[in-house]
């Protein structure tokens, strides 16, 4: 009987693992979308620049403070995201110690 108890308690360390893995996974996919947005808003303010200055207009800050809010919005997403995927990758080693 402690053989199957054992057994049970393994098994169910093990799909709990499972979860906190796909957990991990999907954290760490949503991490690089929005790294990806971010890179996307700071090659936008750096395009919207250059098309400004090349067509002699004047640039509107106003404008470039809305992207720039936008880009803290995902890096700030990003920090979240991160903490969340270290606790689920801690959880997991923590499962089987």
């Amino acid at each position: 009987m402690a053989f199957m108890d054992k057994l049970s308690e393994v098994a169910g360390k093990a799909v709990s693992a499972a979860g906190e893995g796909v957990e991990f996974g999907k954290a760490k996919a949503k991490v690089l979308q929005e790294k990806n947005k971010v890179k996307e808003l700071k090659e936008a303010i750096g395009q919207y620049a250059y098309d400004t200055c090349k067509a002699g207009e004047e640039i509107n800050v106003d404008r470039i403070k809305d992207i720039i809010a936008e880009i803290d919005e995902h890096l700030q997403n990003i920090e979240c995201l991160e903490s969340g995927a270290e606790e689920s990758f801690s959880e997991i080693k923590s499962t089987f110690k």
